[in-house]
């Protein structure tokens, strides 16, 4: 009769340990699980932050071009040109981030839309500086900066989108 016991002992503590392994197997694949979105998550959050910071780089862009426009100072192009410094770090930020997610025509499209935004902020600035502010501000009123800017942040804003998504 011991034998017969001693076998069912066995038998149960091979399923114990055998219950116990495939838990262990579970809460590991819910810990990589979570870790994967954890990650996922924080690449989101970081490439969100870069995209806003490189709409207020434009923005400081635009913003130290209107003033210097407008009063012909010197002091107005700080933050035109800190933006500049910012929107090239920020832009390389991003590629990195979201490297080939995004095709190859948005990215263009984007990089245009960026150049062409940064191109007429320096225009206006060469037209004040060459030309007086007449020149300038008449290049401003075209809206044309308003327009390469609201393409801007259309295209960063589907990028928006797809990581809030």
């Amino acid at each position: 009769m011991a034998k017969p016991r001693i076998r069912l002992h066995n038998i149960g503590f091979g399923l114990a340990l055998l219950v116990v392994l495939l838990l262990l197997a579970q809460a590991r694949r819910t810990q990589e699980d979570l870790l994967r979105s954890n990650q996922a998550f924080s690449r989101s959050a970081e490439v969100l932050t870069v995209v806003q910071d490189t709409l207020s780089a434009l923005q400081d862009v635009e913003t130290g071009m209107r003033g210097y426009v407008i009063t012909g100072t010197e002091s107005f192009l700080q933050p035109y040109h800190d933006g500049n410094r910012r929107l090239s770090l920020q832009r390389s930020r991003l590629r990195q981030l979201i490297g080939n997610q995004r095709n190859a025509a948005w990215w263009a499209q984007t990089d245009r839309a960026i150049e062409e935004r940064v191109r007429l902020a320096q225009l206006n600035v060469a037209l004040r500086r060459d030309d007086g502010r007449e020149a300038a501000t008449q290049s401003v009123a075209q809206a044309t900066g308003k327009e390469a800017m609201d393409r801007v942040r259309s295209l960063l804003g589907e990028l928006e989108g797809a990581e809030r998504e």
